[in-house]
Formats: structure tokens, sequence, C-alpha cells
């Protein structure tokens, strides 16, 4: 049990200090988890956005094709390719 804990403590380690946005996304698009990146990246908080769509922090023009690219990601077999996706940040921007 003490190797499950230490792997596990040494994951969230990883995944909270990336560079890179990490999170998850359950099948209807909502976020259960998110790095604490997020907040430099788009000024929102991991708390800010526990719950929400992960449309609404794409740009309208863009949600369409976002929710295809997603829905066709979640058939991929085998290690996903990384999936880029525009944020807008909490400013407007």
């Amino acid at each position: 049990m003490d190797a499950l804990r230490v792997s596990e403590e040494k994951y969230r380690s990883l995944v909270d200090t990336s560079p890179d946005i990490i999170w998850e996304i359950d099948l209807a698009g909502i976020i259960r988890y998110v790095n604490p990146i997020i907040t430099t990246v788009t000024g929102y908080t991991p708390e800010d956005l526990a719950g929400k769509r992960i449309t609404d922090l794409v740009p309208e023009k863009d949600q369409s094709r976002i929710v295809k690219e997603v829905l066709a990601y979640q058939s991929v077999e085998g290690p996903p390719a990384p999936l880029e996706i525009p944020l807008l940040h909490q400013d407007g921007r």
C-alpha cells in the first residue's frame, strides 16, 4: 500500500507542476479536474472551472469544431495525441 501512495504522490506532483494544461473532462464536456497552470494561462483557478463545460472557455466561433474534436478524441484507442484548444482568458482575451 505504501508503494501505491508514493506512486500517487509522484503522479500528483508531476501533474500539478506541469507547464502544460492537464485536465479531465467527462463525456458530457464537464471539467472534472484541471491543474494549477490554468490560472497562469486563463486567469481562472481550478476551483473556478470545476463543474463548468469546456465550451465555456472556448471562443464562440470555435465551439462546434472543438466539440467535434473532443468527441473524436474520446473514441481514439491507445495513447491520445495532444489536443490544442483555444481558450478565453478571464479578462476576455
